[in-house]
């Protein structure tokens, strides 16, 4: 799996993209994707991983809290992949 940024100068320009597991029950919709101040080990997605921790804590990332991954019975609960893109902005204007 690719990192959620290709290189610094993308990251810099405000360019994200990754991918994340998102528990789907049989007859049920996804669970939904909400802002999440960070990712714990849980919910970090594989393209997060041996990132910088000061890097997500500053972004608007989406995912699932610990509230919402309370209803996981297992780590054996079906999956679906949901694709994350970002094009962050300040005031409107790109990075």
């Amino acid at each position: 799996m690719k990192k959620a940024f290709d290189s610094w100068e993308d990251f810099m320009a405000g360019n994200l993209e990754y991918c994340i597991n998102v528990p789907k029950l049989d007859g049920q919709d996804p669970l939904p994707l909400e802002i999440v101040d960070g990712f714990t080990r849980q919910s970090r997605p594989p393209s997060w991983k041996s990132m910088d921790l000061k890097v997500q804590s500053t972004l608007p990332l989406l995912g699932h809290g610990k509230e919402a991954l309370a209803d996981w019975v297992t780590e054996a609960t079906p999956t679906v992949m949901a694709t994350v893109s970002l094009k962050l902005q300040k005031n409107g204007k790109e990075l």
